[in-house]
């Protein structure tokens, strides 16, 4: 439900908006007009460079939790890396001694594991966004 007074959009069984509007106080028909005859997008703030680190710090900690590790980082973005790399010249070996046949698995294991990075950002507004890189 979107409160008409600051155009910011509430749960639908919300009995007041952070503003300090009062859902309760207003009939269901002039909350419909309001909505219908004024669609304005909710005000975002601007978050401050501290705000905006420890959003980064939080998703930085999930993926912590996850398995990653963290390759570099700054105030508003951070590249994180999951999984770990192959050991090519173990398996390179391994192969000679099984005459080849190890290969296949070391071909198997090149393709499908190794390290996955991903760019975390905050904008501005505290958006987080996650790409892989």
């Amino acid at each position: 439900m979107k409160c008409p007074s600051c155009g910011l959009e509430n749960r639908y069984d919300a009995e007041s908006c952070d503003c300090g509007f009062s859902f309760e106080a207003d009939d269901n028909e002039s909350k419909s007009t309001i909505e219908d005859n004024n669609p304005q997008p909710a005000r975002q703030e601007q978050k401050t460079v501290e705000e905006r680190r420890e959003c980064l710090a939080l998703l930085v900690q999930e993926s912590i939790a996850r398995g990653a590790r963290v390759d570099s980082q700054d105030d508003s973005m951070a590249v994180i890396v999951f999984g770990k790399p192959v050991n090519h010249i173990l398996h390179f070996f391994i192969g000679v001694f099984t005459f080849g046949i190890w290969w296949i698995v070391w071909l198997i294991l090149g393709l499908t594991c190794g390290e996955r990075r991903q760019l975390l950002t905050v904008d501005k507004y505290g958006e987080l966004s996650n790409k892989a890189v």
